[in-house]
């Protein structure tokens, strides 16, 4: 059976294709983190003020386990892509195919999805 660990701070809710919940993961506690690295590029003015306009580099990867039997890892796309430049692909899923309200707030999701290497 499969084992998920949630590495993202929230749940995550898994729906069927109806948008009805099956099952609710809770995050683990762990977080496994890219840090966004700004670098200013240049400005803009508005209204007389100006306002940077950065580029984000990201640092490495942190928080992330080691691959372990039958587990598969939740965590945000921001990691996933993060995991895949280094070749760690079968075990990492991200929430896809979300489900939002009427405001556009997400409920859950109706699959995983994998980054590719």
């Amino acid at each position: 059976m499969t084992k998920f660990m949630n590495l993202t701070p929230h749940a995550v809710t898994v729906c069927d294709p109806t948008g009805a919940v099956i099952a609710t993961i809770p995050p683990s506690g762990q977080l496994a983190r890219v840090k966004p690295l700004p670098v200013v590029v240049g400005a803009v003015e508005i209204d007389g003020h100006s306002v940077p306009v950065r580029v984000n580099d990201y640092g490495p990867l942190q928080g992330l386990p080691d691959p372990a039997p039958d587990t598969l890892f939740i965590v945000s796309l921001l990691a996933a892509s993060a995991a895949a430049r280094l070749g760690r692909i079968a075990d990492i899923i991200v929430p896809d195919d979300t489900v939002r309200d009427s405001a556009g707030q997400i409920l859950g999701c109706r699959a995983f999805g994998r980054q590719q290497a």
